[in-house]
């Protein structure tokens, strides 16, 4: 389902090649674990959490991203599929983190002071301290996915 290198087996969350490649040929689930460890390891939630396709697609695509259309088709697809359900943005977790003490600028862009807040934050909240905004930094951020209005009014119009 995903295209993660071999190589890149400890970043997918394996021990060795042959243990990715053996998982890999058990089920989809698997294929998705391995998907999600790379993304958190390599620090590309972010990119996704604020739909930047193109920033994404170039960082795991590489720079042929463009010219295969890689940026456009997960925006498609994301808009086939998301039912208008849109995550917390890095400008929301940015605010957040604001309001359990922090000094960020709210700006969306994930550089050094935001990850080292994140790891405060989790520190602080008994959760392990990796400086990615994964599920249980954001619930215990009080954030949560909200409805898209213009996907909303697109669908009460249908």
């Amino acid at each position: 389902m995903f295209q993660i290198l071999g190589v890149n087996h400890k970043a997918a969350g394996f021990a060795d090649v042959e243990a990715y490649v053996a998982a890999q040929l058990v089920s989809e689930g698997n294929h998705l674990d391995a998907f999600v460890n790379f993304i958190f390891h390599n620090k590309l939630d972010d990119e996704l959490r604020d739909l930047r396709w193109a920033d994404f697609a170039r960082r795991y695509n590489g720079p042929a991203y463009k010219k295969n259309r890689y940026d456009e088709k997960m925006a498609a697809a994301y808009a086939e599929f998301s039912g208008g359900v849109i995550a917390p943005g890095t400008a929301d977790i940015q605010a957040a983190l604001n309001r359990f003490g922090a000094s960020l600028t709210v700006d969306g862009i994930t550089g050094p002071a935001t990850r080292e807040a994140i790891r405060q934050f989790q520190h602080d909240q008994g959760l392990v301290a990796d400086g990615v905004a994964g599920a249980k930094t954001i619930a215990a951020l009080g954030l949560g996915p909200t409805q898209d209005p213009v996907a909303m009014s697109a669908e009460i119009n249908d």
